[in-house]
């Protein structure tokens, strides 16, 4: 998982509006939904990849990318995060 904030000086909210044009044009499959006060999340998905982007209220931006790795972990200190 990548984890990053985006600074965008108060174009959150616009961002967000704006983002579904071009997920759609792409046929790229998304969700909006709301999980916190002051902020609206896009779930966006690809195949072994999947986004999760919050537009906030004060303007900045937080993204959080997954990414499907090939074959399975074998290490159990993994789980004790």
């Amino acid at each position: 998982m990548v984890s990053r904030d985006v600074a965008v000086g108060g174009e959150g909210f616009r961002t967000a509006a704006r983002s579904p044009n071009w997920l759609d044009r792409g046929c790229i499959y998304y969700t909006l939904g709301r999980t916190r006060s002051g902020s609206v999340t896009a779930d966006i998905s690809q195949p072994r990849r999947h986004w999760e982007v919050e537009f906030k209220i004060d303007g900045s931006v937080e993204i959080e990318h997954y990414e499907l790795v090939a074959g399975v972990e074998d290490t159990p200190e993994l789980l004790d995060n």
